[in-house]
């Protein structure tokens, strides 16, 4: 039976995607990024595709060292380890419900700063996708996965079934190819394809502060069908940032600029113990890379995040792009070095395939966070605590 490896397999896919906007950007120079349209030289997307390849390449080995270090499958989560994440979770879903916060693309903040910490020291999302692989119990991890879906849906999170199909893909570990399995994963496929119109309208109707039966409605009053090719279109484009790289090498100029003033957070300050070293000492921490790019090049006024992705660091930093490649370097070694030493392949799957989904796109400060949390899981593994 054929085995496919989950980060292989979406190693392969982002390539494929990018590289085919890549060709599209380049033939057609106008392009539509974000809603708005830009009229783009064709040797950017060129020169786009080269550093996102660059960046792939720089995880995939990484990777593909550390997934040759054969280490002991572990169970780390009996039922009362996945009835306490589920129960975390569910915490987490009423905080989110009963403060209003936690929206995508909305600032906002609990008023109860002790709730704040809380879920800022246990955060429910990051947990899910640390622990979830390693529940023993098939029940209690379907649970969890749906509760992680619902949770994160109803705060205008899309991507979140996508992600939740990888973490079980990372549980098993290998994709089985057979007519059974074929079946299986093409029903999931459609099934969440043509519930696409909805969910697209609920992430907005979310974001603009509804409810989801405004969602239901504007689906029937607007069309279906109509919604479903849009909804298409607007799914292939998050999984590709190849314009926005593009976008960023003709502008970049603006963004350095504000780098260079201490108008952008540096990446090295993005992660949850910077982010408390900050706040314990009265630190202002300025707009992310991604949500300057977005006031910038935009035009925007809401607290969003454009894509630029590692891509994006290493053309705004120019000639400090060195020290940049260090610290990526030094994050990915920690991480998958923990991962391999004091985990097992489930965890380098795992790190893998949320290098790709979080590292690549430019997400830093989730990614640090979650080799914050496999430093500290296997500190505490280690001394028996």
């Amino acid at each position: 039976m054929l085995s496919l490896n989950p980060f292989y397999t979406l190693f392969l896919f982002y390539l494929i995607v990018n590289f085919i906007f890549m060709i599209v950007g380049f033939n057609t120079n106008y392009v539509e990024i974000e809603f708005d349209f830009f009229d783009l030289k064709s040797s950017s997307f060129i020169f786009a595709f080269i550093i996102q390849f660059f960046v792939c390449v720089f995880i995939f080995l990484f990777f593909y060292f550390f997934k040759k270090i054969k280490n002991k499958k572990i169970n780390i989560i009996g039922d009362k380890g996945a009835i306490f994440l589920l129960t975390l979770q569910a915490l987490f879903l009423l905080y989110n419900f009963l403060f209003d916060v936690n929206i995508a693309g909305v600032s906002a903040k609990s008023s109860s700063e002790i709730l704040n910490l809380f879920f800022i020291l246990l955060p429910a999302d990051l947990f899910y996708i640390i622990f979830s692989p390693y529940i023993v119990s098939n029940k209690l991890f379907r649970l969890n996965t749906a509760l992680y879906i619902i949770s994160n849906t109803l705060r205008g999170w899309m991507g979140v079934v996508l992600l939740a199909f990888f973490v079980a893909l990372c549980r098993k570990e290998t994709i089985k190819v057979s007519l059974k399995n074929i079946f299986n994963y093409s029903f999931i496929v459609i099934f969440v394809l043509l519930l696409l119109p909805y969910l697209t309208q609920i992430k907005w109707v979310i974001r603009s502060d509804g409810n989801i039966f405004e969602a239901i409605n504007m689906v029937n009053e607007i069309g279906y069908l109509k919604l479903l090719e849009e909804s298409f279109n607007y799914l292939f484009n998050r999984f590709q940032h190849n314009y926005h790289v593009a976008l960023l090498w003709e502008n970049y100029s603006q963004l350095k600029l504000q780098y260079e003033k201490g108008g952008i957070l540096p990446y090295w300050q993005e992660g949850i113990l910077q982010n408390i070293i900050a706040s314990t000492l009265g630190l202002d921490r300025p707009p992310m890379l991604g949500n300057q790019m977005a006031h910038i090049l935009f035009s925007s006024k809401d607290s969003w995040s454009a894509n630029p992705g590692l891509s994006g660091w290493l053309i705004v930093l120019q000639e400090k792009f060195v020290l940049f490649i260090l610290y990526i370097f030094l994050i990915l070694f920690i991480g998958f070095y923990t991962a391999a030493k004091y985990f097992d392949n489930r965890m380098v799957l795992t790190l893998g395939v949320f290098s790709i989904f979080y590292l690549f796109h430019g997400w830093i400060a989730v990614y640090v966070s979650m080799i914050t949390y496999l430093l500290i899981i296997s500190f505490i593994r280690r001394v028996k605590i």
